[in-house]
């Protein structure tokens, strides 16, 4: 199955579950292909820019890749927990600062 297609499995996720998100028209060096708002997860299809990616990528964002190896379900379950794991560090973060 195509990565692209597998992106689109995943905006189908997403839809379904009323997360906001947005994507890119076209594809452009070291960004990512679509971008979960209020998670700050960033999901990018397996490219020759992948390093690039990661070093813009890897503080204050989640970066995941979607490999060619993927299954689609395998994909949607990355994002899923990597959204979950963002959000419990978010909430996290916020009980310290008002110490809870």
């Amino acid at each position: 199955m195509k990565n692209s297609t597998k992106l689109e499995k995943i905006k189908k996720f997403l839809e379904e579950n009323g997360i906001a998100y947005k994507c890119r028209n076209r594809h452009r060096n070291g960004h990512c292909d679509l971008f979960v708002i209020a998670a700050k997860v960033s999901v990018k299809i397996e490219g020759a820019d992948d390093d690039i990616f990661y070093r813009r990528h890897r503080k204050g964002y989640h970066p995941v890749f979607v490999r060619s190896s993927d299954t689609p379900k395998f994909a949607i379950e990355k994002v899923a927990n990597t959204i979950r794991e963002s959000m419990i560090n978010q909430q996290t973060h916020l009980m310290k600062q008002h110490h809870v």
